[in-house]
């Protein structure tokens, strides 16, 4: 394991604080000050065209007087001069209509005069250029002709139309359209500056939980510095520890799964030797109660080795094997049959309902394995010439199994102390074990996604329920 370089604890991670203070800092005082100057820009802009358009109505006023002025001065003819005149400089387009709303209009029709342009309206009139179409001078473009009233110096009445034109385009611009561009601005910069944020946050943070989840599952060669690299903050010092701490449990794990070889190898060696010395021992002519005793006690070693490993692989290594896709009512007939001469050799009589079809996916010899430890306890600790109930049922998205014998029961002891290893029950009966079996049977039904329960059975004895979710 590579050697990790341990700094001060204080030290180091106030100057990660100090550097992800500062990067949070500028994030924060650059949207500030970035929302502000756009605001005060917006706001000049704002400004102008307000400045703009209160002079352009004031301008307005003064032609519409210029209008009445030169039509009471200079009649129809001089009218229609200024209007055309108007239209080549400012590209105005109006008319004059008098009290009753009539248009004052020349003796000669407007389809035979062809001098007359000022009052037609052409679509480049009514609408913007392409370039010109998306700017925010022409959201407010007012699409109907615009009614000034003027009263002239000899008190008539008369109204000055204003036409969509260039001109109106150029008069009402979009001051609104500005106030919420400068929201719309706003929000953007302060969104950004938060996406910015927490996405420099919360990269290194969903690191360390994907991590956390993969060494929850038994992958201990998980680490989060490759990931999110070589950071210089308070993050980086976090995921350094983490990995730190990620070496330390994996060389731990590593070790107590070596020290478990270690012991089975020096354990069995001895049983070996000592089992070719029982079967030199029966030829000799020893006295086979001896020899058998010796023979019992070599193979309860056995086992309790064989037990040790497979919840040691059960509980620190990670599976290899691929989930398969069965049917469990199956698997639960062959575990009876397996287990049907040591059924017939204690007169006991096993009941099994399996006439329910249930697909479940899991690993199917750890499964197995989990589940004949169960109905394997049920034999041991159930009397002579009792029964066993097996059954298994659907719910709501999953089969439940149970199992209901008629041994001691709980008595009194709490089931979650069941599947703790090495931890006996209640054995009036001088069951034989070593209090692992359980503590397989729940490594192996929690990997395939299920859960372990037991209850005191009503009449005598307990039932064990395993609840697996179904495969859709």
């Amino acid at each position: 394991m590579k050697p990790h370089r341990c700094r001060e604890p204080d030290s180091g991670h106030d100057r990660g604080s100090r550097r992800l203070f500062f990067k949070i800092l500028m994030i924060f005082w650059g949207a500030i000050f970035l929302t502000i100057a756009s605001n005060a820009l917006l706001t000049h802009q704002i400004a102008q065209i307000e400045l703009e358009k209160k002079i352009k109505e004031t301008r307005i006023s003064e032609l519409a007087a210029d209008a009445v002025s030169v039509y009471e001065t200079g009649g129809m003819s001089a009218l229609e001069h200024w209007l055309h005149r108007q239209k080549r400089l400012l590209g105005l387009r109006a008319a004059l209509h008098d009290a009753q709303g009539r248009r004052i209009e020349p003796a000669t029709p407007p389809e035979l005069d062809h001098t007359r342009d000022h009052d037609r309206i052409t679509e480049e009139d009514k609408e913007p250029r392409p370039w010109q179409r998306w700017s925010p001078r022409n959201f407010s473009h007012p699409a109907k002709p615009i009614d000034i009233p003027v009263t002239s110096a000899q008190g008539q009445d008369y109204h000055f139309i204003l036409l969509p034109s260039r001109f109106t385009r150029a008069l009402f611009s979009a001051p609104e359209y500005y106030r919420w561009i400068r929201f719309l601005v706003s929000f953007i910069i302060i969104a950004t500056a938060s996406w910015l944020l927490s996405r420099h946050l919360g990269r290194p943070i969903k690191a360390l939980s994907r991590a956390s989840r993969k060494m929850a599952e038994g992958d201990l060669s998980v680490r989060v510095l490759p990931e999110i690299g070589a950071r210089k903050d308070e993050l980086g010092d976090m995921a350094e520890d983490f990995d730190h701490m990620a070496e330390q449990v994996e060389h731990l794990v590593t070790q107590q799964q070596q020290l478990f070889r270690d012991i089975s190898h020096e354990l069995r060696t001895p049983l070996t030797r000592q089992q070719l010395q029982i079967e030199l021992a029966r030829r000799k002519g020893l006295s086979e109660e001896t020899l058998d005793k010796l023979a019992a006690q070599n193979d309860a070693m056995n086992q309790l080795i064989e037990q040790v490993l497979t919840l040691s692989k059960a509980t620190l290594t990670p599976s290899k094997s691929a989930p398969e896709v069965f049917d469990i009512s199956t698997l639960v007939a062959e575990i009876i049959q397996q287990n049907r001469a040591e059924i017939e050799s204690k007169q006991q009589h096993l009941n099994a309902a399996l006439n329910v079809t249930a697909t479940v996916r899991a690993e199917r010899e750890s499964l197995q394995r989990g589940l004949e430890n169960l109905l394997r306890n049920a034999i041991k600790f159930s009397p002579e010439g009792s029964g066993i109930q097996v059954g298994t049922a659907l719910q709501t998205g999953h089969v439940k199994i149970s199992i209901t014998d008629e041994g001691p029961g709980l008595q009194g002891e709490r089931p979650e102390n069941l599947i703790q290893p090495f931890k006996r029950g209640a054995n009036p009966n001088g069951a034989k074990g070593f209090g692992i079996g359980l503590a397989i049977a729940h490594q192996a039904i929690a990997q395939a996604g299920g859960t372990l329960g037991f209850e005191e059975a009503p009449a005598s004895g307990l039932t064990v329920t395993i609840t697996l979710p179904l495969y859709r």
